[in-house]
């Protein structure tokens, strides 16, 4: 009788198996070394313990997946010299088929491919870890677990998103070192900070640690990924910290029009002097219908767009839903992939221009940096505002989980995350200017500015089954902030605490 085929979509958003672990553990280097001989039984013993270290690795990071079910690519193209992901070398391939045959994994649902994704990308197909791997693993536990002492914590991709090996004379620059020990010193901070998840469960390490990805060179992007800013936002507010301290969010999503407004005008978005009309900076009032999200969305495809073609047309290419966890996912298209959800912008390339023009009029000293190209630069700025926060929390002991341009933390420390935001801000503003100025943008106002001016921020927090908003204004001059309903951090955390 035939197996009936599993409908690979009713699996939802089921994580890619990430090779980030190891371990000396016993158990693992049995099942390694079982592994390893089946590959190289045919090979004279040939490579043996270079199987068996790539085995220990492998096995370590899917006993420390949260979850049975993982995602998995056998396309060998994925292994080579174009390989997107750091540990994807052809021996992983090997170790993979190899616990496959073994039984230590299961094919659970096939491949969705491009044209019947929702995001046009396609998803590989879903295993399992199996009962047995799990007998075999016993008394493992995650003391015996440590990440790869090899894994990369910088990474370089090509535009195509392809790795690119950094040079050892890389390596050894101030900066890249100054990066990699404020990556350890933050995450052994996690390490020491019991999480608790919404269910009830303890948060893994594996979601705790964090890597610095730069695309197209080191001179823009660089922002930080871990596997907790892959959580849904009201998943993210709902963790709990050491004695049951809630969570704060403290999002800094205005950071790139404040940097463009100071940089360029030295003036303030809400700044009663401002020459906008609209006090929200990702406002469009002919376009109210759109959610907030998409907003900004539109908004980075015009700051990072070099051309008004190039904008207009990810601008008609972009569409929306909801998800089942209430958040609205966003997916801009390309090419011949199947479109999924609302169409942002169904009136097309007109529609798209309207935009941009609407775009403009409401925001004067935000028109001259539409179709510039330099969203990317700005991400280096907010990704290196995020590592001076990371150093300045470490150093005193507090736990902080970036998720790109916002911060979760624990309610109790919400003074000193303004003050470490503060301190990077006014810190890196000056090396801002440089940067822009070194990449050829006219107009940037160089020399230290008579003020610092108001950066607006959002602080977020879930409260009797829902996610409560609150807007604050930081003054980075006299390094002081207020709430914009007047009231104060002991307020808030009171409120919070419920």
């Amino acid at each position: 009788m035939t197996k009936p085929e599993v409908d690979p979509h009713a699996f939802g958003d089921v994580a890619y198996l990430s090779i980030q672990l190891y371990s000396d553990h016993p158990e693992v280097y049995r099942m390694a070394d079982l592994i390893a001989t089946a590959i190289t039984e045919d090979k004279a013993k040939k490579h043996h313990e270079k199987y068996i270290k790539v085995s220990r690795k492998f096995v370590a990071s899917l006993w420390g997946n949260e979850t049975d079910l993982f995602r998995w690519s056998t396309k060998t193209s994925n292994y080579g010299k174009k390989r997107k992901q750091v540990w994807l070398g052809s021996a992983t391939l090997s170790v993979f088929l190899k616990m496959k045959e073994m039984g230590y994994i299961n094919f659970i649902a096939k491949a969705i491919p491009p044209e019947m994704a929702k995001d046009g990308k396609g998803k590989s197909a879903i295993y399992c870890r199996t009962q047995k791997f799990k007998q075999e693993m016993a008394t493992l536990s995650f003391s015996d677990v440590v990440l790869d002492p090899e894994l990369d914590r910088i990474t370089l991709r090509d535009e195509e998103g392809i790795v690119i090996p950094i040079s050892d004379q890389t390596k050894r620059e101030v900066w890249f070192k100054r990066t990699l020990e404020i990556i350890e010193a933050h995450r052994n901070v996690l390490l020491n900070e019991p999480i608790v998840k919404a269910d009830g469960q303890t948060m893994w390490s594996t979601q705790k640690c964090y890597f610095r990805r730069f695309k197209g060179g080191f001179n823009k992007t660089g922002r930080f990924y871990s596997g907790f800013i892959n959580w849904p936002k009201k998943e993210r507010l709902q963790i709990r910290f050491k004695d049951n301290e809630p969570a704060f969010s403290l999002d800094l999503s205005s950071l790139h029009p404040y940097l463009l407004l100071r940089y360029f005008h030295r003036q303030d978005m809400y700044h009663p002097k401002s020459d906008t009309s609209v006090q929200e900076p990702y406002g469009v009032p002919e376009f109210d219908h759109l959610p907030r999200e998409v907003h900004k969305k539109a908004v980075s495809i015009l700051l990072n767009s070099e051309t008004i073609d190039m904008a207009t047309r990810a601008l008609y290419n972009t569409y929306y839903w909801d998800q089942e966890n209430a958040e609205i996912k966003i997916k801009t298209y390309k090419g011949k992939q199947n479109r999924y959800g609302i169409k942002a912008f169904p009136g097309n390339k007109k529609e798209a221009l309207n935009y941009i023009n609407a775009f403009k009029l409401h925001h004067p000293l935000l028109a001259d940096h539409v179709c510039s190209g330099l969203g990317n630069i700005l991400q280096l700025i907010d990704s290196d505002v995020m590592l001076m926060m990371m150093e300045s929390t470490s150093r005193i002991g507090i736990p902080i989980l970036p998720v790109h341009d916002e911060v979760i933390f624990p309610c109790r420390d919400l003074q000193q995350v303004i003050e470490a935001l503060i301190f990077a801000v006014r810190s890196m503003l000056p090396d801002g200017r440089l940067l822009l100025h070194q990449h050829g943008f006219e107009g940037v106002l160089l020399g230290d500015p008579s003020d610092f001016g108001v950066l607006p921020v959002k602080i977020s927090y879930f409260l009797n089954g829902e996610v409560i908003k609150k807007k604050l204004n930081i003054d980075l001059e006299y390094r002081w902030w207020e709430d914009t309903e007047d009231q104060t951090q002991e307020q808030l955390t009171i409120e919070h605490i419920g």
